[in-house]
């Protein structure tokens, strides 16, 4: 995973075995605040989407220290998955895999993607 500043990417993961990675309101706004704290100098969030086993977040890079930004993806995650362990007494990986980033590099894609995750975000609230 790699980012560069001012391009936009599409972050995501899932949990092993769909496990719940939000098993109460608690765990989303948790998970929310973490992130917004951690990256709110690193990331302008343009659409993103809680769902009970994956996330999916669009963000575009603001700043050019982008070295280290794929590693605190990697530390935000790890210290959810810590929280929840404690939380819930469970143990070991929450996440499937570590977590994608796929580059947006065309105007069509980005308003795909924005779309879709505004839909996911419609249905699940029926």
């Amino acid at each position: 995973m790699q980012f560069h500043e001012l391009n936009f990417y599409h972050l995501y993961n899932r949990t092993n075995n769909n496990e719940l990675l939000f098993k109460e309101i608690e765990n989303y706004r948790y998970f929310l605040q973490n992130f917004r704290t951690r990256f709110k100098n690193s990331f302008s969030v343009h659409a993103y989407c809680l769902m009970p086993t994956h996330f999916h977040f669009i963000i575009q890079v603001k700043t050019e220290k982008t070295k280290s930004l794929p590693h605190q993806v990697g530390i935000h995650l790890s210290s959810y998955t810590k929280a929840i362990n404690k939380r819930y007494d469970r143990h070991g990986s929450l996440f499937q895999s570590h977590t994608k980033s796929k580059i947006i590099d065309k105007p069509e894609y980005l308003i795909q993607l924005i779309t879709y995750i505004h839909q996911i975000q419609y249905e699940q609230s029926w």
